[in-house]
């Protein structure tokens, strides 16, 4: 059974690592080998607790997107292990060009899939599901205070990551959706 305190301290200790990506990346894989464990947990925690851990070094989050949720691209400034264990998340991927992005290439996670991203990587996720979409987020360093950036989803202008601005293209991503 999963177990959520063993797992945020399997991740504190393999910041000692010399890269603790490829550590936090087979315990997510391990972890998820039996993804409907992770799901039974969380399904108890209070509210689905989505912030399980935060220091300065380290970020242990359960995301739950839910059904068609879009974000702008944005970028982390910090390394993340990202583990789905139930769900679909699509990640499309993105080089700055000019004044703009250009796009990559694409990832879709589905329960037991795992995806490392580095500080430089630049992304926007999707649940392209009718139902949500729900994963294990594990960050190297202190996510909320991090200075960040987003792009404007239909400009593609830099911009300061704001949590406000982030849920207000998300909003307009998903009203784009429906209509």
């Amino acid at each position: 059974m999963f177990d959520v305190t063993a797992f945020i301290e399997q991740c504190r200790s393999a910041l000692a690592e010399p890269d603790p990506r490829d550590v936090i990346g087979a315990l997510m894989r391990e972890t998820l080998e039996d993804p409907e464990s992770v799901q039974r947990v969380m399904d108890g925690q209070p509210d689905n607790e989505r912030q399980l851990y935060r220091a300065d070094d380290l970020t242990v989050l359960n995301v739950d997107l839910p059904p068609g949720l879009k974000t702008p691209p944005h970028d982390h400034t910090m390394w993340a292990v990202i583990g789905i264990y139930e769900g679909q998340e699509d990640n499309t991927f993105y080089h700055e060009e000019g004044s703009g992005l250009t796009k990559s290439h694409a990832i879709v996670l589905k329960p037991r899939d795992v995806l490392v991203v580095s500080p430089e990587d630049i992304h926007a996720i999707a649940n392209p599901l009718s139902t949500r979409t729900r994963g294990l987020h594990v960050y190297g360093g202190d996510l909320p205070a991090s200075e960040r950036t987003l792009w404007h989803p239909k400009t593609q202008q830099r911009e300061p990551y704001t949590v406000e601005a982030m849920a207000r293209y998300v909003a307009e991503l998903m009203q784009e959706e429906v209509s």
